[in-house]
């Protein structure tokens, strides 16, 4: 399942960056990196990505946050970080940044 449908899953409108739609609270993610891990005779066994999920809202954001970590983590993505919350005075939104690693 593609990480775009299981954000999504949570009822919040979910894109990769950037976001185009009008919506009070959404999601946008991008790669932060993909690296091979786990070598074996000098021979990558195996990858993970690192992605910035971006949830931005005009309101309270903890209930949104915690339902986006437990799909997160239903889909067997790994919490790296959620934080720190930025008040962006340009835009009026909050936006809540999360690292997640997805293996491959």
């Amino acid at each position: 399942m593609s990480l775009e449908t299981i954000l999504n899953g949570t009822g919040i409108p979910a894109t990769a960056a950037p976001y185009a739609g009008s919506a009070d609270s959404f999601i946008s993610y991008h790669m932060v990196n993909e690296e091979d891990t786990t070598f074996a005779d000098g021979d990558a066994q195996a990858e993970e990505r690192m992605y910035s999920v971006d949830f931005f809202s005009k309101g309270a954001w903890r209930s949104s946050v915690d339902a986006i970590k437990a799909a997160l983590k239903a889909a067997g993505y790994k919490i790296q970080s959620i934080g720190p919350e930025i008040y962006e005075t340009d835009t009026r939104l909050y936006h809540i940044p999360i690292l997640v690693l997805e293996e491959l």
